[in-house]
């Protein structure tokens, strides 16, 4: 069976997920990896049989690849509506998987039609079903690899993921290092029996190591697969809050703690969860309300860049630096916290997202048309 595949390239979470369901594929499946940017850094440590250089985001990226999309016997992509549409116009069975399909305002923003729509579970999924109308929509769980416990090692992770995407202005990587650079030199302080690791991405790595060595905090690049066992071997996760390494933590059971957003869906996410995970509330510290009744992602995120001086600012008030070094120093704090995060994936979202949509997508192969399952 020929499967082609590609993960937008927003941050480095479209294509965490669709690394984890490669690792899941049946051998007589030959996948064809599409990638560009970010996805690109992500893939080049896939399981996938083959890579093609292709900008998929792109009508003219696409035209270049159509002879292997038009021979695939499935089509899959992680929230790339671009491919989606294009691949139906050939004729190709096409299947969708979204994790931010709470937020989208309207149709437009995704490809409702796909043959298979599959929605990770997130607060806001079933509201926005009359919003968007999908085909065939198939509810499921964190697309995550639960790996069995392993021993922690005194360590903190912090995460920085999703600063390199298309609509990022030039020098965000830095601009969001120096709002961040006073919380991790405290936590550094604070902290004198751990180790602090700084996960760093290739497209951002010279500016996250600069800043990482003025701190004397550690900065390393990794893959996939060695970042999702960090996280499951760390004592914390402190991360920007983008939804696919939140998952991860709260599967592993490594409490979770959030940087500033980066762009708009994590100032969503980091809103929706606060409850949950130890935060500020960037919301009403910058005065973004506005930003919670829905509006494109390119304003959002420029709105979010002009609030940096914001973050910024609180971030480098005592009482909320107390905050994060309060959780980050207490173990009992910290198990607690790693408790709720995981009542909340086990309870509202599931831990079985890469087998349903390994399940739907081998019935769809052999001929067996898929059914969503709303009831759940």
């Amino acid at each position: 069976m020929k499967i082609v595949c590609d993960a937008v390239p927003f941050g480095f979470g479209p294509a965490g997920k669709l690394l984890t369901l490669l690792d899941r594929f049946p051998p007589d499946w030959e996948t064809t990896f599409l990638c560009s940017g970010t996805t690109q850094v992500l893939a080049q440590r896939s399981r996938a049989n083959r890579l093609v250089r292709c900008d998929t985001t792109s009508p003219l990226g696409l035209h270049d690849c159509r002879s292997i999309v038009a021979s695939a016997d499935l089509v899959i992509t992680v929230m790339n509506p671009l491919l989606a549409r294009y691949a139906m116009t050939l004729g190709r069975p096409v299947a969708l998987i979204d994790s931010l399909f709470w937020m989208w305002n309207s149709a437009r923003e995704t490809c409702p039609d796909a043959d298979m729509y599959f929605i990770q579970r997130f607060p806001g999924w079933e509201q926005n079903l009359s919003r968007i109308k999908p085909y065939n929509p198939i509810p499921i769980g964190a697309i995550v690899f639960r790996s069995p416990p392993v021993p922690r090692k005194r360590q903190i992770l912090v995460h920085l993921g999703g600063m390199h995407n298309p609509i990022a202005q030039p020098q965000f990587a830095r601009k969001y290092m120096l709002v961040v650079s006073e919380c991790l030199s405290t936590l550094k302080g604070a902290l004198g029996g751990y180790d602090i690791l700084i996960a760093a991405n290739a497209p951002a790595f010279d500016i996250v190591q600069d800043i990482g060595m003025r701190l004397g905090i550690k900065t390393t690049l990794m893959g996939h697969d060695e970042f999702t066992n960090a996280i499951a071997t760390s004592d914390l996760l402190v991360t920007s809050p983008g939804l696919t390494a939140t998952y991860e933590a709260f599967a592993a059971a490594t409490p979770v703690m959030f940087l500033p957003p980066q762009n708009y869906s994590q100032l969503l996410i980091s809103d929706t969860l606060k409850t949950i995970v130890p935060t500020l509330d960037w919301v009403r510290l910058a005065g973004l309300e506005h930003l919670l009744r829905g509006v494109p992602e390119d304003v959002g995120l420029r709105a979010i860049v002009s609030a940096f001086g914001h973050f910024r600012a609180a971030l480098g008030a005592l009482d909320n630096l107390n905050m994060y070094t309060h959780v980050a120093s207490d173990s009992s704090v910290r198990s607690a916290i790693a408790k709720r995060q995981q009542r909340f994936i086990e309870c509202h979202v599931g831990l079985d997202g890469a087998v349903q949509i390994i399940s739907h997508l081998a019935d769809r192969l052999r001929g067996v048309r898929p059914e969503g399952s709303l009831e759940c």
